[in-house]
């Protein structure tokens, strides 16, 4: 799928969630993998939108890549290019499986710029690309998901967001606490973890 096929899938985004929901899975298949339906649902609402508010191309950088599944719809429903950070210590084989996920009909592996194969905090130390939109969802201890933050969100650029997954765990909720409700972020939403929904996004000022 080329990024003029993406933007075009994006223009005929309909305007309903509901709507925009089935157009997605109608037209891209597998995205999102083991992200919850009502954080698919509200993904699948928020992000078509974003692209324009952006004067270039967004740059996505995904914490935490699995097997691609999320990787594959952060791409078309933004229409952004995605660097990837995965150390698949606890899977076999992990980015011979990411690269299919994402090859799945329609292959978008072409928007993958890079897809690293390390810790996120050794990758941390180095950063120094601007970030349109951050998806933190690697380890889910307080110390890994706070030491995300601190290495990569003062990379997102203003304006930019950083979506955080699984809030229903206590670490990182913890961590989403400290970190972002100090002035400089603009909290777009705080998901309600009764319902299942577990991804958190705020907005830099």
């Amino acid at each position: 799928m080329t990024y003029e096929e993406i933007l075009s899938f994006l223009d005929g985004m309909p305007a309903t969630a509901e709507e925009r929901m089935a157009y997605v899975h109608a037209r891209i298949s597998q995205v999102f993998g083991w992200i919850a339906f009502p954080d698919k649902f509200w993904l699948c609402e928020f992000l078509p939108d974003l692209r324009k508010e952006f004067d270039h191309r967004m740059h996505i950088l995904e914490i935490g890549t699995f097997n691609g599944g999320s990787s594959r719809g952060l791409i078309a429903l933004t229409g952004g290019s995605l660097s990837g950070i995965d150390n698949w210590v606890d899977v076999a084989d992990g980015a011979q499986a990411f690269w299919e996920t994402l090859r799945y009909p329609p292959d978008l592996s072409a928007h993958v710029k890079n897809l690293i194969s390390d810790n996120s905090r050794e990758v941390g130390q180095h950063w120094n690309e601007p970030i349109d939109l951050l998806f933190i969802d690697a380890a889910h201890s307080y110390d890994d998901a706070i030491s995300d933050m601190r290495l990569f969100c003062p990379h997102v650029t203003q304006g930019g967001y950083c979506l955080v997954d699984d809030m229903e765990m206590g670490d990182v909720r913890q961590a989403v606490g400290e970190y972002f409700y100090n002035g400089e972020w603009e909290i777009i939403r705080e998901p309600d973890i009764s319902t299942t929904a577990k991804i958190f996004c705020a907005r830099r000022k």
